[in-house]
């Protein structure tokens, strides 16, 4: 009997922590997967993803610490508004898409920094490589509208592309390399709480 009702307790636990998830789905017309890098040493090309999807699923109601975050970028949407730039960033020398279709992250912990501050930490998968990363996440607020929840955030953070195997670079003149190593990453999300956990 007793046995029987360890289970019940564990039973009601695990089922109170499921009850506790709250899915968030992403809103891609209001949100954007964005990065920069340093040209010519004095300039920076922005550029941007155009196929993308995120998957936010949050643990607590209290914030979004411990948070499971999942995203899934397609690197044949490359776009930096210069048809010949971009197919050369779909070739060999740069993302391979062919052989590489897409980009995940899944995060490993979510922390938080203070107030709408997290720090996202985990595997960034690009070009067949396995990389730990940590982002910066601000949450821009909650809102209710429209029988709606939505939540907004902004991401950042740096990435070494040479740490994916992208290596390409051009020696200039003047000294100095056309591409610079470090990528940066400007990402806008907007979410709709989901009725289906």
């Amino acid at each position: 009997m007793k046995k029987i009702t360890n289970i019940f307790l564990i039973l009601m636990i695990l089922s109170s922590a499921a009850a506790a998830q709250t899915t968030w789905k992403l809103d891609k017309a209001h949100s954007r997967a964005g990065f920069k890098v340093k040209h010519m040493v004095i300039t920076n090309v922005k550029g941007q993803f155009d196929d993308f999807d995120m998957k936010l699923v949050q643990k607590n109601d209290g914030d979004f610490t411990g948070a499971e975050v999942e995203l899934t970028i397609k690197t044949a949407s490359i776009n930096t508004a210069n048809e010949g730039r971009d197919k050369h960033l779909r070739s060999s020398d740069f993302f391979l898409v062919e052989k590489y279709p897409e980009i995940i992250f899944r995060s490993t912990s979510v922390r938080k920094q203070s107030r709408d501050n997290y720090i996202v930490t985990g595997n960034l998968t690009m070009r067949g490589v396995t990389r730990e990363i940590e982002l910066n996440a601000e949450l821009g607020g909650i809102l209710e509208m429209d029988n709606m929840t939505v939540a907004g955030f902004h991401v950042t953070g740096i990435v070494n592309r040479k740490d994916f195997g992208i290596k390409y670079n051009k020696v200039l003149e003047m000294g100095g390399v056309a591409i610079g190593e470090n990528v940066e990453i400007d990402i806008d999300l907007e979410f709709k709480k989901s009725d289906v956990d």
